[in-house]
């Protein structure tokens, strides 16, 4: 099963590109929208429906977890995968303690193949509780 929309939140371009082009290669017809940080992430949230979100954790005017909190309150069902370079103990605590509807921790650089096994168990699953690091 594909997501019909996507939003991809991440303030460098070159990563936005390529998770943009991945996954509109990897599910013709879903609807891949981008943001550069998090104001422009809220403004895709609250004008479309995404099935998934994927965003960095460290941007430009937040975190990618407050970014996360809002998109859960807004859309509670929706799986989001949060993409860090930074070391994992410096940053699964603070995922752990907020479970806004983080279901995924990736490091960066992303490996595109388990990124899109990933996915496709995320938006095939409806049961999405835990966080996987």
């Amino acid at each position: 099963m594909a997501p019909s929309r996507v939003l991809v939140v991440d303030d460098q371009p070159a990563q936005l590109h390529f998770i943009r082009r991945s996954l509109e290669e990897h599910w013709p017809g879903c609807v891949v929208d981008t943001a550069r940080n998090t104001h422009e992430g809220l403004s895709c949230l609250g004008q479309a429906a995404y099935d998934l979100m994927l965003t960095d954790y460290d941007l430009k005017d937040g975190t990618g977890l407050q970014l996360a909190q809002v998109a859960h309150g807004v859309l509670p069902s929706m799986p989001i995968v949060m993409l860090t370079a930074m070391p994992r103990e410096s940053i699964g605590h603070k995922l752990r303690r907020a479970r806004d509807g983080i279901c995924l921790l990736l490091h960066k650089p992303v490996d595109l193949v388990l990124l899109l096994q990933h996915l496709e168990t995320l938006v095939a699953n409806e049961e999405r509780s835990q966080i996987y690091d």
